[in-house]
């Protein structure tokens, strides 16, 4: 009688195979939390590009450069915005924390 020799993978083959399994669904899960922190700082940005722009036009349409104080504009987060004026050409500052709290800054200048 002849032994028969069975097919298919050993324990070992299979915890292998779940390990490496693993480590590749574990970077995979870390690529989509830097992706999403990124997502969200890059919409705070935008936010922030916005509200600068706006008082921009602001000033534009007034024809005159207005300089404010530092002052909290409510958003997604708190900026603090800044107008400093020279020569009728106005300096916008937002400045915020983001959810890791490193401090951010978006600046425009430009001319009335």
């Amino acid at each position: 009688m002849q032994g028969t020799k069975q097919g298919g993978f050993s324990l070992v083959e299979v915890m292998i195979s779940l390990v490496i399994l693993s480590i590749g669904v574990l970077a995979i899960t870390m690529m989509q939390l830097k992706l999403s922190g990124a997502t969200q700082q890059a919409r705070q940005r935008a936010e922030a590009v916005t509200v600068a722009t706006t008082r921009i036009e602001q000033m534009r349409n007034a024809g005159a450069c207005a300089a404010v104080a530092p002052t909290t504009v409510a958003g997604s987060v708190d900026f603090t915005l800044t107008i400093t004026c020279t020569s009728n050409a106005p300096e916008v500052t937002l400045t915020w924390n983001d959810l890791r709290g490193e401090t951010n800054n978006v600046r425009i200048r430009t001319t009335i």
